[in-house]
């Protein structure tokens, strides 16, 4: 009642419920499932308690929820059940669970949840985190964001490819390598490949990198010069 929406599962539509509630309304699935959804949304207005409406009928409130007649006779049928007549008035028989109050706080609290734990992320994200290069799997949570504002510019499979390419490649071997969240936010998936060919770590090698560095000069049979 505190809140302007009610809690649906996505299977709704679709449950043997319904099925039986069309039936015995000799209506579409589809229409069937509306008048489900309307006597829901009349009863998160009135209901009180654990889901029960006071001096109403069955009928009566067919009538409040602009229901095809019927409808709560039909779900108060055995094989539904989500509706009781009982002395006073009708009761939800699962109101508590999916639209009271706790109900309604624990979804919101769900849907608040930051999305940090390794079972959150989407599965394109983690092929994409899978396959980008292992030295530089840092920062995890800003490379999620990343990557959300990212397939909003390419898709998720363009952006898989690409990396999969990169790690594959010099660049992406090199100690300079970026990190996914930098990667992702500069579009280089976009990048010419032939780029990816020329490693940065030549570049900034200094002049005595271990490389380039000159081997000591000795001179004569055995002494040193």
């Amino acid at each position: 009642m505190a809140r302007n929406w009610i809690k649906l599962d996505k299977t709704t539509p679709d449950k043997p419920e319904i099925i039986q509630l069309a039936r015995a309304l000799k209506v579409s699935q589809a229409q069937a499932f509306l008048e489900f959804v309307r006597a829901y949304i009349w009863a998160d207005d009135v209901v009180s308690g654990e889901g029960f409406v006071a001096n109403v009928s069955l009928s009566e409130s067919d009538t409040l929820a602009r229901c095809t007649p019927g409808t709560f006779a039909a779900l108060s049928a055995e094989g539904i059940k989500w509706v009781e007549a009982v002395d006073g008035g009708v009761r939800f028989t699962r109101w508590s669970r999916h639209n009271g109050q706790d109900a309604k706080a624990g979804a919101l609290a769900s849907e608040r949840k930051p999305k940090g734990n390794h079972d959150e992320y989407s599965r394109g994200f983690l092929e994409f985190w899978k396959v980008y290069p292992p030295r530089r799997k840092t920062k995890k949570p800003d490379a999620w964001r990343a990557w959300q504002r990212a397939i909003t510019r390419a898709s998720p499979s363009l952006i898989i490819r690409a990396a999969r390419e990169f790690a594959a490649s010099p660049a992406g071997r090199s100690v300079f390598c970026p990190g996914p969240g930098p990667w992702l936010n500069q579009d280089r998936w976009d990048d010419d490949r032939e780029s990816w060919q020329q490693s940065d770590d030549d570049t900034h090698r200094g002049p005595h990198s271990p490389v380039e560095a000159p081997y000591p000069q000795f001179t004569g049979s055995g002494g040193r010069g």
